[in-house]
């Protein structure tokens, strides 16, 4: 979970190495460690940031086909040639 500290405080939360947690910092802790901290009034929970999304347009162009593009036809005739 991410937190924001509120204040300083000293916190495990692989529950194994202890670390300093600075006021005003961002912290993505486990869940466990989280509840403490917030309980305790020591930091707040950082909600996640939902950023809309903007519709994507396709845009589709007439093109030649290939049949009818006699140059395009000549050249692919040439490179199979060589």
């Amino acid at each position: 979970m991410k937190i924001k500290m509120i204040t300083r405080q000293l916190g495990a939360s692989d529950g194994i190495h202890v670390l300093n947690y600075v006021a005003g910092c961002e912290y993505e802790v486990s869940d466990k460690l989280a509840k403490v901290f917030i309980t305790n009034g020591w930091a707040a929970e950082v909600k996640a940031e939902v950023k809309p999304v903007e519709k994507l347009v396709e845009k589709v162009e007439t093109q030649k086909p290939v049949f009818g593009d006699n140059n395009y036809a000549n050249e692919l005739k040439k490179g199979a040639r060589r």
